[in-house]
């Protein structure tokens, strides 16, 4: 995901821009875009050579001579500046050790869709090969967005999700999360509780599925109401939500906005969004 990473940097310096930063901080950080643009370009050529581009095409994409391009993104070249990027763990954070709360884009650990893909796929017993000849990707490709360095298209987070006998929808929002999209408004009660469900259960096979009973240790919720809140049959109220996402890993803030849209489109027709929840159908439990 080293595109994102790249618009995370970028994002970061606008508002150090703004914040009127220090001139050591602004350029530490134009410095780091710069890194993440260089390891981008080489990564780029790697998925291109990996795909059966030539050296010839590889050049002219790139402005250079050919004979430029094979030294400039030799293997031993590329190994060496791929080498060392930092991978966001998933179960860093509560049951992680450092008793800190992974942070990616919107709250979510970095590596949060490529985590439930792959999640997905070691349960498939498919190969990687079988995968990307059923997705028509390249095997280095598929590779790489299981690894968590390339961000895909929707479309090809459906396709594999489909492929892998998954819900695309419960994958929405793990992409729309690392794309930086943002929510549109009011929306009608069954549909944000239907988002807000598929967004748990996304961020379940994120976590590795982990078992309600494990989830619910310390945390002061009941592995039934967690089986509840999977199963779908249960949305939560924030308080025990919130406990719920952090030991899935992720940061409250994550889901925030798709909570906020069902209290939202609950308060339109109720008086109160009622203590301990409401049910699938957005009535009260």
């Amino acid at each position: 995901m080293l595109a994102e990473s790249v618009q995370a940097l970028s994002v970061q310096l606008v508002r150090l821009e703004h914040g009127q930063a220090s001139l050591a901080d602004l350029l530490r950080c134009a410095h780091r875009i710069e890194r993440e643009v260089n390891r981008y370009v080489t990564a780029a050529v790697q998925d291109a050579r990996g795909g059966g581009a030539s050296w010839d095409e590889v050049a002219q994409a790139a402005g250079v001579q050919a004979e430029t391009a094979r030294l400039r993104w030799s293997t031993a070249r590329v190994q060496r500046q791929l080498r060392g990027q930092p991978v966001v763990s998933w179960r860093s954070g509560p049951d992680g050790g450092d008793g800190q709360v992974p942070d990616g884009s919107a709250g979510l650990p970095g590596h949060a869709l490529s985590s439930a893909l792959s999640h997905l796929h070691r349960r498939s017993g498919m190969t990687i090969g079988d995968v990307a000849r059923e997705a028509d990707l390249s095997a280095p490709y598929l590779s790489r967005v299981l690894a968590g360095e390339r961000l895909p298209s929707w479309p090809v987070v459906h396709m594999l999700a489909t492929i892998l006998s998954g819900a695309p929808l419960e994958f929405r929002f793990l992409w729309e999360a690392a794309r930086g999209v943002t929510l549109p408004p009011r929306r009608p009660v069954r549909e944000a509780a239907a988002l807000l469900r598929a967004a748990l259960r996304g961020l379940h096979l994120a976590a590795g599925s982990p078992d309600p009973a494990r989830l619910a240790e310390g945390a002061v919720l009941s592995p039934r109401v967690i089986r509840e809140v999977l199963k779908g049959d249960r949305i939560p109220d924030w308080p025990l939500l919130s406990r719920l996402v952090i030991r899935l890993g992720a940061h409250p803030a994550a889901v925030r906005p798709l909570w906020e849209e069902l209290h939202y489109a609950f308060l339109a027709s109720h008086d109160i969004f009622p203590q301990g929840g409401v049910s699938a159908d957005g009535t009260e439990s």
